[in-house]
């Protein structure tokens, strides 16, 4: 019965809660950016139904919106994993305080990733990370969903 519980309350938390709170997350910013909510409209006024490939390829401001909403609001703020094998992990400058031009995770070592920080980096998303732009992922010329660690990649 407990293997029941276990399967259950992972399915429930990986399915459930992160579809809810994605599409709670969806409607605020369509709420807050009417403008936005205008163009989408306009955008998918025209579908008649559209398939499953038609709603990935031909409505890209719906996509760049659902991207920079899953970029803002990740539905799992921070993932774990456990490194199966030592692992080296080449830098592209040194840690401070040292010369090392790598790091290494040894086997067992459980890694903690920030996703609600990590979507945020300047580095990464420019100076205007903190503030919701769906046009970003327009200008990104990519439909590429491994920039975001929303779902752990998977």
């Amino acid at each position: 019965m407990s293997k029941v519980a276990a399967q259950m309350r992972t399915i429930i938390s990986a399915a459930y809660e992160p579809v809810s709170a994605t599409i709670a997350w969806l409607f605020y910013e369509l709420a807050i950016h009417p403008e936005r909510q205008e163009a989408i409209r306009n955008e998918v006024s025209t579908a008649c139904d559209p398939s499953y490939d038609a709603l990935n390829n031909d409505f890209p401001l719906l996509h760049a919106f659902f991207m920079e909403t899953l970029r803002m609001h990740p539905p799992v703020l921070e993932n774990h994993h456990q490194a199966s094998e030592t692992t080296i992990v080449p830098l592209s400058k040194p840690l401070p305080g040292t010369a090392d031009p790598h790091l290494i995770i040894p086997k067992g070592t459980v890694l903690s990733m920030p996703v609600n920080v990590i979507q945020r980096d300047t580095s990464t998303w420019g100076p205007d990370a903190d503030v919701f732009r769906p046009e970003r992922w327009l200008q990104r010329n990519t439909r590429n969903n491994r920039d975001l660690f929303a779902f752990s990649l998977g």
